[in-house]
């Protein structure tokens, strides 16, 4: 009796430690795991569990990952760690025309410029109406020209006022001469009278006698002398 006595703590202190142990592994062990294999897995994870990964598990992806992932499962990233995707899994989804139509709004909204530049000029045409106009004015305003260039003639008339009249004269001066065409009457007439004033005469003299006449009489008298003497007379 006085043996299993002595004996009792320690084994109560070993099985305190088993406990212990078994805890941490369950906390500790299956993050590794799935961290580590989340490059190789994700295509078999459901889209539930997909909308719990945090961000580390987010970060983890690639290019191959996306591939391999479905619309359904892509569209069940959590929405705030969709800024934490890499730029290969960026440039691969937007690669992937019919799942970067299935991204949802929200999703594209939560992205950053930066990563938003990651999608390829020649992708950019794929991005739905909802999509083009629900990035934020900030956010069209901080992609790159390349990107910038890539938004097609048939996308241009869904610019938003918004997205328009936060466009710096820097961007305003990237508009090629079709997509300068392209802008409807009344997006015209919602740009702002300073930014008619700085919109650069390689960009001015594209616009048609229609557009320059949808002009407002703040915006003409924004006019500079060097605008008024580069129009043609057909404008």
């Amino acid at each position: 009796l006085d043996a299993v006595s002595l004996l009792l703590p320690r084994l109560n202190n070993a099985r305190s430690a088993a406990i212990r142990l078994a805890h941490a592994r369950v906390q500790v062990t299956p993050e590794l795991k799935t961290t580590a294999n989340i490059r190789a897995t994700i295509h078999t994870i459901s889209h539930q569990e997909i909308s719990g990964l945090s961000s580390l598990h987010i970060a983890a992806l690639n290019g191959g990952s996306i591939n391999a992932m479905s619309a359904t499962q892509i569209a069940a990233i959590p929405i705030p760690t969709v800024k934490d995707l890499p730029d290969t899994a960026i440039q691969a989804l937007g690669a992937d025309h019919a799942k970067l139509a299935a991204f949802p709004v929200s999703h594209v909204m939560a992205l950053p410029a930066g990563k938003l530049n990651q999608i390829q000029q020649a992708d950019i045409p794929f991005l739905t109406a909802a999509q083009l106009q629900g990035l934020t004015p900030e956010q069209l305003a901080g992609v790159a020209q390349n990107q910038f260039q890539g938004i097609s003639i048939a996308q241009i008339p869904l610019l938003t006022s918004a997205q328009l009249q936060n466009l710096t004269a820097q961007k305003l001066g990237w508009f090629t001469n079709p997509q300068v065409q392209a802008l409807t009457l009344e997006q015209v007439a919602q740009l702002l009278p300073g930014q008619i004033a700085t919109l650069p005469n390689p960009q001015f003299v594209q616009l048609s006698a229609a557009q320059i006449g949808a002009l407002t009489q703040p915006q003409v008298q924004a006019l500079t002398p060097v605008q008024i003497a580069a129009l043609t007379v057909p404008q």
